[in-house]
């Protein structure tokens, strides 16, 4: 998230920003380039961009393109079809003129209620997001690396018994074999914390891969630094990089295949939201 904020984000770009307790969303314009500065706003917000905020746009305004193309579980996303690019142009450029966006018309009462489903769908996924984030937040690093190794075991992989014990290079010892003889060896290093991984810190784990064959897998909860990013691009063996957002999609696909144990540690629920008609299903 933090790589896509600072380096995928131009001036003169149209921001979109959901508020769920107004269900409000606010649209702006990027007016600055990107500044890291911790006295700007709070010291545990340093990244910035300039933002001038344009206008505020009920939810019931917003075009179902938009809407359709948002994904609930990013923090920070790039609108996915150009459907949905137009459809941001045309709020902008309905804001500027001073012509107020007209309120989503639907020809059917069910319409109306299967855009609610959706919405209560996106607006739940995201809940569910920002709840993991903060129960996560409470582990400590050897807890969370427990969590790491039930999560690879229970997403098909056969890692060794973790060694706890002083910060290592490498946390975790996997393999694709049941009896872990390989290759190949994957190793695994996992960063429980608010700052990303620097350079160095990625170029000692890359040092560690010294058998033919070996895959590593870097799990950061604070990101990557630039330097990390391209000392992995670089690696003569491959490094998979992995962050909060991809750690916790793996996470909820395994959720069910997760012993009791680490269940009981995140108890978590099913519901079943209704999403679309039958008639749409049949045309599809």
């Amino acid at each position: 998230m933090l790589w896509s904020f600072v380096h995928d984000i131009s001036l003169g770009d149209i921001i979109l920003s959901p508020k769920k307790e107004t269900r409000k969303l606010l649209i702006g314009i990027v007016t600055g380039p990107y500044l890291y500065d911790p006295k700007a706003i709070d010291r545990d917000y340093p990244n910035i961009h300039a933002v001038e905020w344009k206008g505020v746009i009920p939810y019931d305004n917003v075009p179902r393109e938009i809407w359709r193309s948002m994904t609930a579980w990013q923090t920070l996303f790039e609108l996915s079809s150009p459907e949905a690019v137009n459809a941001a142009l045309r709020l902008m450029e309905s804001i500027q003129t001073g012509v107020t966006p007209r309120p989503i018309e639907t020809p059917e009462r069910t319409a109306v209620a299967m855009d609610e489903g959706q919405r209560l769908f996106d607006e739940t996924m995201s809940k569910s997001m920002e709840i993991l984030a903060t129960h996560f937040d409470g582990f400590s690093g050897w807890e969370f690396q427990e969590l790491v190794w039930a999560t690879l075991k229970a997403a098909g992989l056969y890692p060794k018994p973790l060694r706890k014990g002083p910060d290592q290079t490498v946390d975790i010892e996997a393999y694709r074999d049941p009896l872990q003889l390989g290759p190949p060896r994957i190793l695994v290093q996992v960063k429980h914390r608010r700052d990303p991984v620097s350079g160095p810190e990625m170029q000692q784990f890359i040092g560690s891969m010294n058998r033919e064959g070996d895959i590593g897998l870097y799990i950061s909860t604070g990101g990557f630094s630039q330097a990390a990013r391209q000392f992995a691009e670089k690696s003569h063996k491959p490094v998979n990089l992995m962050g909060w957002e991809d750690f916790v999609n793996l996470f909820l696909e395994v959720y069910e295949r997760l012993d009791n144990t680490f269940k009981a540690w995140i108890p978590m629920g099913t519901v079943k939201i209704l999403l679309r008609r039958k008639e749409e299903v049949q045309r599809d």
